[in-house]
């Protein structure tokens, strides 16, 4: 596994070091969201962090505007385009992060709208994202045969 983050249970912890620093408001970066019915196809974005909170004290939560998706147009016509989210409406005035339920088309303002984004899920480099969704994924392939086996059971 990775040093940049650890598991306990169900609960992924981000472990901050220099390689995988703390990030600020304002700091471009690299995450990882799904939309609300496919959490098993994590993608990838290139985003601004608009704001942040630290949850419990060591784990941080980034609202983060995208400015690319990094993924192919096959993808991005299946798992985003006319699929549901959760976003945050975003303006410099208003940061009160109220959750709206969105579709998105191809008239939607991105830039007008925040994802909230935890820590675990934030790297500072396109290589340290693709590298954690690799690990990301195996983790999810793993919970998803679990599942089976569990329906087979039944």
């Amino acid at each position: 596994m990775n040093n940049d983050f650890g598991q306990v249970g169900n609960e992924f912890i981000n472990l901050y070091s220099k390689e995988n620093p703390i990030m600020n408001i304002n700091e471009s970066c690299y995450f990882l969201f799904t939309n609300n019915n496919d959490y098993h196809r994590p993608m990838v974005a290139k985003g601004i962090i608009v704001d942040d909170k630290f949850t419990d004290g060591v784990n941080k939560v980034y609202y983060i505007v995208i400015q690319e998706l990094l993924e192919s147009p096959k993808v991005i016509q299946e798992f985003f385009n006319e699929c549901m989210f959760n976003l945050f409406p975003y303006s410099n005035d208003d940061k009160n992060h109220i959750k709206k339920l969105t579709q998105i088309n191809r008239k939607f303002d991105l830039k007008a709208n925040a994802f909230k984004i935890e820590s675990f899920f934030v790297r500072n480099t396109e290589e340290k994202i693709l590298e954690l969704r690799k690990e990301y994924i195996s983790i999810i392939r793993k919970d998803i045969l679990k599942q089976l086996a569990d329906i087979d059971n039944i």
